[in-house]
C-alpha cells in the first residue's frame, strides 16, 4: 500500500492533487494523509486545555462532502483519505510525522496560494524543506486557479486535463 501525504488549506481547490495521486497509485491501494499543520501553543495555559477537537469542528461541510465523495469515486484505489491537524512548526517534527506514517510521497500544488484559515495555521512549505521524501510539485494553470471553483468542477477531474503535462516530481 501506498502512504501519501497531501498539504491542505481546507478548501476544495486544494483537493484536486487526489486526481493525479489516484492516476500515479496505478491501481495499487493508497492510504492519503491530508494534512494542515497548526503552531503548538507555548503558554501553559493553552497546552493544558489544548483542545484537538476545535479545528475539526471548523471544517466547512463542502470540505467534508468533498472528502466523502472522493472515497465514493476512488473506492477501488483509496484504501483511506483522512484529515489530520498536526501541531507543528518545526520541519524535525514535520520529518518525524512522514518517517512515522511511512509517507512514501508528498503532493503539493505550486504557484497556488495555501490560505491560513486559522490564526495558528503554519507554512507547510518550510516545514517540508528538510523532509528526504519525493514532492510531486502540480503546476496550476491561471484558469483553474479562480477563488470560486465549485464541487462538480474539482470532481469532473479537469484539472487534470489541463495539468497531467505539468507534473514535476523534484527530490526534496
Amino acid at each position: 500500500m501506498k502512504n501519501v501525504l497531501l498539504p491542505t488549506d481546507l478548501s476544495i481547490q486544494s483537493l484536486w492533487p487526489i486526481h493525479q495521486i489516484v492516476k500515479d497509485a496505478k491501481q495499487e491501494q493508497v492510504k492519503i494523509h491530508l494534512v494542515h499543520l497548526v503552531r503548538l501553543p507555548t503558554s501553559i495555559n493553552d497546552l493544558l486545555f489544548l483542545n484537538e477537537d476545535k479545528y475539526y469542528a471548523q471544517v466547512s461541510e463542502s470540505f467534508s462532502e468533498a472528502l466523502q465523495v472522493f472515497r465514493n469515486k476512488y473506492r477501488g484505489t483509496i484504501n483511506l483519505i483522512g484529515l489530520r491537524f498536526i501541531y507543528c512548526n518545526t520541519s524535525a517534527y514535520l520529518r518525524n510525522f512522514i518517517e512515522g506514517n511511512h509517507v512514501e510521497a508528498v503532493y503539493k500544488l505550486v504557484n497556488y496560494d495555501y490560505r491560513r484559515p486559522f490564526a495558528e495555521s503554519v507554512d507547510f512549505a518550510t516545514c517540508l524543506t528538510k523532509s528526504k521524501v519525493p514532492v510531486h510539485e502540480l503546476s496550476l494553470r491561471e484558469e483553474n486557479s479562480a477563488k470560486h471553483l465549485n464541487l462538480s468542477v474539482l470532481l469532473s477531474g479537469e484539472y487534470q486535463k489541463t495539468t497531467a503535462d505539468n507534473l514535476v516530481s523534484v527530490p526534496a
